[in-house]
């Protein structure tokens, strides 16, 4: 028997939405992430984030909310430590607006088929057709959710090489330059989530690399050298997107940050900045 699968449905997003609903007793809104696992294994990593019931599943990935959805689950003392699962999205035959992407929770691989616990989501862009393969994986495991989260805004003047983050709700910023050589005649203001793990690891003048591109802005402890984990992430920046349907790569369209190059790689540019508080006299 297979301990996993990875393939397709025609079943859409409503179809299958309102399946699990009569199935489940119960359900929460919840958002999934589907990326790569770089951990040296030809991999794909999965997350998995229900803030109101305060969990999240992680299989190589640490942040990021990317299509959002509902997970249905019949108790929530079975969300919990380590777990096989099946990725499922819809296939060619259903229209774009209706693409599902299926998570289906089944314990170890003796359980295959009776699944206690199901995350459905849109993905009218098929992200995660792109992002998902066929090969063997490991499993990952149900947490507490213990990320802090806030709203955070990215600004820079035209005329400015450096680039501030400013987090008020929870007193920190941090600013980082633009490499040499990139055009600083672009305005940036830009509204988004902060995710931050172990926040109290962030104290005035705690140091982290910088890793950006024109959707998000990821954020290293500074005594790691590329390439990075994502489970070494000290935080990341998402800015928010125009609609929750929209499941297109954050900034496609936006391209926030004026450059398509990320800051840091392998042999690349390492960018650092420090967080510190806030500065109550800045009136940007």
């Amino acid at each position: 028997m297979l301990d996993y699968t990875i393939t397709t449905t025609r079943q859409g997003y409503k179809a299958a939405y309102d399946e699990r609903l009569h199935k489940y007793g119960r359900s929460t809104g919840a958002s999934a992430l589907f990326a790569n696992n770089v951990d040296g294994h030809d991999e794909k990593g999965v997350r998995i984030e229900a803030p109101e019931i305060l969990k999240e599943f992680v299989d190589g990935v640490a942040f990021g909310k990317d299509p959002v959805g509902t997970l249905f689950y019949y108790n929530i003392d079975d969300i919990n430590g380590k777990t096989r699962y099946n990725v499922i999205h819809s296939d060619s035959s259903v229209e774009k607006d209706d693409v599902a992407v299926i998570v289906q929770f089944f314990g170890n691989v003796d359980n295959q088929g009776n699944f206690y616990a199901e995350f459905v989501g849109r993905d009218p862009a098929r992200t995660v057709k792109h992002l998902v393969d066929g090969t063997k994986h490991k499993g990952g495991s149900w947490h507490s959710l213990k990320l802090t989260k806030a709203t955070a805004l990215v600004q820079k003047k035209i005329w400015e090489t450096e680039i501030k983050i400013t987090i008020a709700s929870i007193d920190k910023q941090t600013s980082f330059r633009l490499p040499a050589g990139v055009s600083a005649g672009n305005i940036i203001s830009v509204w988004g989530n902060l995710s931050i793990n172990r926040i109290n690891k962030i104290g005035n003048g705690t140091k982290s690399v910088v890793d950006y591109n024109n959707d998000r802005i990821l954020f290293y402890p500074d005594n790691l050298h590329p390439p990075f984990h994502p489970k070494d992430l000290t935080a990341v920046f998402i800015p928010f997107k125009a609609k929750d349907s929209d499941a297109n790569a954050l900034g496609k369209d936006e391209k926030f940050i004026p450059i398509e190059a990320k800051a840091s790689d392998a042999g690349g540019l390492r960018l650092v900045t420090a967080w510190r508080n806030q500065d109550k006299h800045d009136d940007d």
